[in-house]
């Protein structure tokens, strides 16, 4: 669970297990599993594998690595890009 420590919840995260790795918002720790929203998993070419998932729960134990995902991997899907550049709320 010390992989998560430095992260605030809402960073973007990129966490490895097996052969491939999901990209997602970090929404915690809980019984022994990481929580991600509105991720994605990808086969370790980088190809998706799946579309987003509202909620994924991946144990502690099948992770193989933690990083770092840039912001624009990890948009969340309620956003909206409005063209204009004013706030979609």
């Amino acid at each position: 669970m010390m992989l998560f420590c430095p992260f605030p919840i809402g960073t973007c995260l990129v966490v490895g297990v097996d052969a491939s790795f999901w990209i997602g918002s970090f929404a915690g720790v809980q019984n022994g599993v990481a929580i991600l929203r509105n991720a994605q998993l990808f086969a370790n070419p980088g190809k998706p594998v799946d579309g987003i998932r509202p909620v994924i729960r991946i144990p502690i134990c099948k992770i193989t690595f933690v990083a770092l995902a840039g912001d624009k991997d990890c948009k969340d899907k309620d956003d909206k890009d409005d063209k204009d550049g004013k706030d979609a709320n």
